[in-house]
């Protein structure tokens, strides 16, 4: 008997299969696994999502550290002077043009040297964020999203949705520290007002007389336009001559409080402050970021329709608050609230300091503390550690 003979005959002599023989998963069996399968992804999924925030809020702070190195260049052959709007005292004027807001001015120094130069700043040229830099059939420079101006955590891709008044306009979630700038009740009536004051919190001792408040001035004088942070909107106008004015500005030494205990920059959500809807480049709606507001305050009910003037886009939201049983204190067209710093990060806010350092600041901080952060010469010096 050959080898392949002996292994067929013991193949063949093997016990039958019985028919209760296994081949594949029970019911049951089968949905066990997949409710442990779920349990862990469960389990899983929040860690995975807050990696997920973590690498995008380590992101945003990049960002946020490609702008504070743009402003010392730009502040390294501009005499240390803080770049300014071009708008406040000018609008109205005969001959004044929009040149843009500080973002415009900085735009060589975040790698947009081309669209810079294609920008005709000249005093008879039409309004910067009107202008199309790469030529005709080519988007408005209002319209031309800037990546490292956009956080990854927002909700959009840098444009404000359909629906709203401010749509199809690239923005920035990177906003300007006014400092805690002054912010009594009241705001836009047509959005309802807002009785909150939270005045009390602007740092007054260390001034210590009663010119406190022409210090830290944001009104139209040029003699004496000081707001308590570091940028303003009192920059230049252009006379009806050609002739550029200069009204105010903010240099380095002006910063008495020390460079790394005073903020420069903060996040801002386009859903909640009409201002931030508006293009990052206009210098006629540009307008900073307010320390005095409780860090991600919620005023995030926005107006429309699209076309709406800005009247009725606030009316618009102050209605849909009403229906939720709130005030004009929560819609993103109240000009108090909404300037507060917010952000898409779970519990925080990104800054960046003069220095150029970047940190998170929790919206539980000690809210004085955090406005001495904000203001640049009260002679109350905090520091990040300390919040």
């Amino acid at each position: 008997m050959s080898f392949f003979h002996f292994r067929q005959s013991a193949h063949t002599q093997s016990a039958p299969s019985s028919n209760n023989d296994r081949n594949a998963f029970t019911l049951i069996e089968l949905l066990v696994v997949i409710a442990i399968i779920g349990v862990l992804v469960g389990l899983l999924l929040p860690a995975v999502q807050q990696a997920r925030e973590a690498a995008r809020r380590n992101a945003c702070g990049n960002n946020m550290k490609q702008i504070g190195l743009a402003v010392h260049n730009y502040l390294d052959i501009n005499q240390e002077e803080f770049p300014a709007a071009t708008w406040y005292l000018g609008r109205g004027k005969k001959g004044h043009r929009d040149r843009g807001s500080p973002f415009v001015s900085l735009l060589p120094f975040i790698e947009q040297l081309a669209l810079h130069s294609n920008l005709d700043h000249s005093n008879t040229a039409a309004h910067v964020f009107n202008q199309r830099p790469n030529g005709n059939g080519t988007p408005q420079l209002q319209k031309i999203v800037l990546s490292g101006l956009v956080c990854p955590s927002d909700s959009s891709t840098g444009i404000v949705p359909k629906g709203i008044r401010g749509e199809d306009v690239a923005f920035s979630n990177y906003r300007a520290n006014g400092g805690p700038m002054n912010a009594g009740p009241g705001g836009n009536s047509h959005a309802g007002g807002c009785s909150t004051n939270y005045n009390g919190y602007r740092p007054r001792s260390g001034v210590g007389n009663p010119n406190y408040n022409k210090i830290f001035y944001e009104g139209a004088s040029t003699g004496n336009a000081s707001p308590a942070g570091c940028f303003h909107r009192n920059g230049t106008i252009i006379d009806s001559n050609g002739a550029q004015i200069k009204l105010a500005s903010i240099k380095m030494k002006d910063i008495t409080d020390g460079l790394s205990t005073t903020i420069l920059f903060g996040e801002n959500r386009w859903e909640c402050s009409a201002q931030t809807r508006d293009t990052w480049s206009k210098s006629q709606s540009y307008d900073r970021s307010n320390t005095l507001f409780p860090i991600n305050y919620d005023s995030c009910i926005a107006g429309g329709p699209a076309n709406a003037n800005w009247k009725a886009a606030s009316a618009d939201a102050l209605a849909k608050a009403k229906a939720l049983g709130k005030t004009g204190c929560e819609v993103s067209h109240n000009w108090r609230t909404e300037r507060g710093f917010k952000s898409q990060h779970p519990g925080v806010v990104t800054v960046m300091m003069a220095d150029g350092s970047v940190h998170t600041i929790s919206e539980s901080v000690d809210h004085f503390l955090f406005n001495r952060l904000g203001c640049r010469a009260d002679l109350l010096v905090a520091s990040v550690s300390s919040l």
